[in-house]
């Protein structure tokens, strides 16, 4: 199987359409999720991206859209957030709302008090979404944690669907259960964010999807089905038992943009750290 390297200079930078989750994807993981890491010159590498892939960079992130813009506090990104509750097209526009807001306030409580029940638990608010994080959990006790917790969340969830008529679904992010709108996915993000790019440059474009989780295999499965690779982060087995490629941290994948943002015209291929191991 050829390398990525190889991939990129036979599809060519111009024809891609460059989507990436940004959690333990371009950011290393944080012990506690409500930090904003800033990685310094990551912002400065992904506008230069952008430039080279014509306008081409977009996130697709279960983040609300003030945690993305403290990331990239210079300049707005393509980004659908909160599992593509919120869709900001072009960074010059306003954010679209797709889908309405749960009814929080019926199950919050119990959320709240299921949460401190559990050394390491953080219930994390967003507009349209609940996160209940579990990275924090000593390692040793994190399965028995997650097999208790989630059945409990799935029960609050189907009373506050039963009460308000809403569809309000739970999303297995990895180290985190993200509930939010049951109708939207990664996947519905990716193929609005192909749409519109397709739309805007007139041209039918080759997707790449970076990402972590079990939350983004929606999303990957697009992208491939639509002709696209899907290169996984870290060595989630869920995940990178369907990547076309792989890199073993967030720090390889920013080595990655470096060397593709460095290419020489007319070369389109960039340097170490290729080859990288395909599935």
């Amino acid at each position: 199987m050829p390398d990525f390297s190889d991939w990129i200079r036979r599809t060519g930078l111009a024809n891609i359409i460059w989507i990436t989750d940004v959690d333990e994807t371009l950011l290393e993981k944080s012990s506690n999720p409500n930090n904003v890491t800033q990685i310094p010159g990551l912002e400065s590498l992904c506008e230069k991206l952008d430039a080279r892939a014509g306008g081409g960079f977009y996130v697709i992130t279960g983040r609300d859209l003030p945690w993305l813009d403290k990331v990239f506090p210079a300049r707005r990104i393509r980004a659908s957030c909160e599992y593509h509750c919120l869709f900001r097209r072009e960074p010059d526009e306003p954010p679209e709302i797709l889908n309405p807001v749960p009814e929080w306030s019926l199950i919050d409580e119990e959320m709240e008090s299921l949460a401190v029940r559990h050394e390491g638990l953080l219930l994390r608010k967003k507009p349209f979404m609940r996160s209940l994080h579990y990275i924090a959990v000593p390692e040793e006790k994190r399965e028995a944690v997650k097999a208790a917790i989630e059945p409990k969340l799935k029960a609050l969830l189907d009373r506050h669907n039963a009460q308000t008529g809403q569809a309000v679904g739970m999303v297995d992010g990895g180290k985190v259960f993200d509930m939010g709108p049951s109708n939207s996915d990664k996947s519905h993000a990716f193929i609005d964010i192909l749409r519109h790019a397709e739309a805007k440059t007139g041209k039918k474009l080759t997707p790449v999807y970076f990402g972590d989780s079990p939350g983004d295999l929606p999303a990957a499965r697009t992208a491939q089905e639509n002709g696209g690779k899907f290169i996984a982060v870290g060595n989630d087995p869920r995940v990178t038992s369907v990547a076309d490629f792989m890199l073993e941290s967030p720090a390889a994948y920013r080595a990655l943009i470096k060397d593709v943002i460095g290419l020489q015209p007319g070369r389109g291929c960039f340097s170490a750290p290729g080859p990288f191991p395909s599935q």
